[in-house]
């Protein structure tokens, strides 16, 4: 992904939006919204406003800078086309241009920025794509540079460097992605194998460039420096590395809570790396959490029992390894839930005979929680009576990955009512026939 997604509304001409609109839109979205357009001070609610940008804080454009996955920047304009008249999008593709393909016209994309360094140009420049007819205000006002938009004398080496960085990035997509994959794969899988880590964001859809993830019972700070000492460059959404006292937004806003966003790895990897390199990470990171581990306090009650793991061994094997991913094509029974806070979203396919669920399948959009117990909740459903599926709870669910913690038990709520939603879609059918 990219960093924060600015999504954003202003009046296009015909009038502001309905505020009653955008609110219910913002919650169902769970979007990020880095500024409000056209919402006038002397005509709306300020408070409703700022309610709007409080609770749209996790959508992410595509290739966030911190975690890397892609996010459904499409799925976002579909239902800004259903709830608001008068929208429009702009998203920071700052980790995506050079890295994936960008098509503002499929993504109706109106506003989106990008920066050089990112696809190896200069620091210092990058470039805002507006689309034709889109009205924005003036950044620095005085000169006709840049039509009028940002006064001043442009950096021309710089912007000609960066034009060049991003032809060449762009000619060689392809190959780019072919060897980076691998290679980050590779990495995700030797990391992953750390107990007590999570990879942040989706395996699959992510650039091929970015791995991040947080280990609990460390502070990144210090495995940022003891990196660093064996030569490898990262970064980390840790206070201390940005002079914040909070961990990154963009984790807390996927659901980590402040313990495990502080202890957050995030790697960049350039064109030239190769497997030994990667050997080599996978094994400075190993040794380098666990030897801060071995002086924690905070891992120390985590191992004793006196603090409950967040990370549990069972959830990220259902995380990691899920079990009755996909979809059944002669499905006879679909149920398809969200929740509105944490825009989880779950879909069950149930294959019912005789009143047995002989097969069951799922896809979940959401955290690795809400994978683990849509992973689980089939495990234990699938083969059984119908009778005994409709008992299924979700207490029955976290119990059966070892516990989830209190912040996180929405999730086998979730998975208890996507098997409860295709018991009734089955039960609909049965009744047609």
């Amino acid at each position: 992904c990219i960093t924060s997604q600015a999504v954003s509304r202003w009046e296009s001409g015909a009038g502001l939006p309905d505020i009653t609109q955008v609110i219910p839109l913002a919650q169902a979205l769970n979007v990020s919204i880095d500024a409000l357009f056209g919402f006038n001070t002397d005509s709306y609610d300020v408070k409703l406003a700022e309610e709007v940008t409080r609770k749209a804080n996790s959508l992410r454009d595509s290739g966030e800078s911190s975690q890397g996955a892609y996010n459904a920047v499409e799925y976002l304009d579909q239902q800004c086309e259903k709830n608001i008249f008068n929208y429009g999008i702009m998203t920071s593709y700052v980790q995506a241009v050079g890295h994936i393909p960008v098509n503002v016209a499929d993504d109706n994309i109106d506003m989106l920025s990008a920066s050089g360094h990112k696809f190896h140009g200069p620091k210092g420049v990058g470039f805002l794509y507006v689309k034709k007819g889109i009205k924005v205000f003036n950044l620095i006002e005085g000169g006709a540079q840049e039509r009028n938009r940002r006064a001043g004398t442009e950096n021309v080496p710089g912007i000609a460097a960066m034009a060049t960085a991003l032809k060449e990035s762009v000619a060689n997509l392809d190959s780019y992605k072919a060897k980076l994959t691998p290679v980050r794969d590779k990495i995700i899988k030797g990391i992953g194998e750390i107990p007590h880590s999570a990879l942040n964001g989706d395996a699959e859809s992510r650039v091929p460039s970015n791995i991040n993830y947080c280990f609990e019972g460390i502070e990144g700070e210090s495995l940022l420096l003891l990196l660093d000492d064996k030569g490898i460059a990262a970064s980390s959404g840790s206070a201390c590395t940005s002079g914040s006292l909070d961990p990154s937004h963009v984790l807390l806003a996927i659901g980590r809570v402040h313990d495990v966003a502080h202890g957050s790895l995030r790697l960049s990897l350039g064109e030239d790396i190769t497997d030994e390199d990667a050997d080599y990470i996978i094994k400075s990171v190993r040794e380098v959490v666990e030897y801060l581990r071995g002086f924690s306090p905070v891992w120390r009650d985590l191992v004793a029992g006196k603090k409950e793991f967040i990370l549990s061994e069972k959830v990220m094997d259902h995380f990691r390894n899920p079990r009755n991913v996909g979809v059944l094509e002669d499905a006879n029974g679909i149920g398809e839930v969200g929740n509105a806070k944490c825009g989880d979203i779950m879909k069950m396919y149930l294959k019912i005979e005789d009143d047995i669920v002989k097969d069951v399948k799922f896809e979940t959009f959401g955290c690795g929680s809400a994978i683990a117990s849509s992973s689980m909740a089939t495990e234990l459903i699938k083969g059984k009576p119908v009778s005994e599926a409709r008992q299924l709870t979700n207490k029955a669910v976290a119990e059966a990955l070892d516990g989830l913690p209190d912040y996180k038990m929405h999730c086998s709520v979730l998975a208890q009512e996507a098997i409860e939603s295709a018991l009734k879609d089955y039960e609909s059918r049965q009744e047609k026939k």
